[in-house]
């Protein structure tokens, strides 16, 4: 049995989230202090805060204009926006309230029609209209993804992404993989289209839509954040990379969308990447973000700074560059050092 804890930190999750700034667009997090616990019969980490996703700028031909998913407590999320964010603040919210277990991560469709948000347990929680009218739910139930990592694992839906075309996303679930998912008239699904090979731990085939991520360490991988490109790579798909922060490891999803959807090659990176970020927690973002030109290049928060993530090799991602921190305070300047090539 496996069996790890998260302490939530709050100063530490605003850092992991909104610290990413990167070709001049800010990935931006809002979090409360929300608890809650979640315990697994088979030896899943307890959960306990909120975060958010960040603040998603889009337009609908007007004016500039975003929304933000803010989490109230373990069962309310905001609503914040719209808003110009170029000139102004948020000036209002609409509070929507879930029956799941607690507010974890969300996301904005970058159209602003939809989002979703995960609830640390076997649901996410659809939004439509965030900008007029939000109305959350009914919930789509994804706890068929039991028994992925681990026999008798179940699903806590911890961390969503969308990508910019608003058709296809991914979801974790605390376990070795991830959840594809697939938006159609109106409404979000799970993509029956992906079948990963092969068995998971309970001795089952994976369910459709399943993304298999490889063992990597005897005690199963524990996926929590994630992120998707804002641009589409060579072959034509958007890309998104998986956060695990207490095994040191980030996937890359590769094919989103279509029915090859898989994790094509992992990186792990126990003396930077680890299971603290001078913090704890590793859901929604997973203090991750895609360049805002490329979905080859990355940055991701470690303990000491960030790296930057070479990913034109999906299947061989490498750390090109990390910026460094001294004593308690930055440097002037970044330092910035040329990495080794990650396993």
């Amino acid at each position: 049995m496996n069996s790890k804890s998260k302490a939530v930190g709050i100063a530490t999750k605003v850092l992991m989230a909104s610290a990413l700034i990167f070709g001049g667009v800010s990935a931006l997090a809002s979090v409360a202090g929300a608890s809650g616990n979640g315990s697994n019969s088979a030896g899943q980490r307890s959960h306990s805060g909120s975060l958010s996703p960040r603040v998603v700028p889009h337009s609908g031909g007007g004016p500039l204009s975003s929304a933000a998913f803010v989490p109230t407590s373990d069962t309310t999320l905001d609503v914040a926006g719209p808003v110009n964010s170029l000139t102004s603040a948020p000036g209002s919210a609409t509070t929507l309230t879930h029956t799941g277990n607690t507010t974890a991560g969300s996301a904005i469709a970058p159209d602003g029609t939809n989002g979703l948000v995960g609830t640390n347990d076997g649901d996410l929680w659809p939004v439509s209209n965030p900008l007029s009218s939000p109305v959350i739910g009914p919930a789509l139930d994804v706890s068929q993804f039991t028994g992925e990592g681990g026999s008798g694992f179940n699903v806590f839906t911890d961390g969503v992404a969308i990508a910019p075309d608003g058709t296809a996303g991914l979801a974790t679930a605390d376990s070795q993989g991830a959840i594809a998912l697939t938006h159609s008239s109106g409404s979000w699904a799970v993509d029956t289209s992906v079948q990963s090979p092969g068995l998971n731990e309970a001795g089952n085939p994976h369910q459709p839509g399943w993304v298999r991520a490889p063992t990597i360490a005897a005690d199963a991988i524990f996926y929590d954040g994630v992120v998707i490109s804002q641009t589409k790579d060579a072959g034509g798909h958007y890309v998104g990379l998986l956060m695990d922060a207490s095994d040191s490891t980030v996937a890359v999803v590769t094919g989103l969308g279509t029915s090859g959807t898989k994790v094509a090659g992992t990186a792990t990176d126990t003396t930077n990447i680890t299971f603290a970020y001078n913090g704890n927690d590793d859901w929604g973002t997973g203090g991750m973000a895609f360049s805002p030109a490329s979905a080859s290049r990355a940055v991701v928060v470690t303990k000491n700074g960030f790296e930057v993530l070479d990913l034109s090799n999906p299947a061989a991602p490498r750390s090109r560059r990390r910026r460094a921190t001294t004593g308690r305070s930055r440097s002037p300047w970044p330092q910035m050092e040329t990495m080794s090539p990650l396993p």
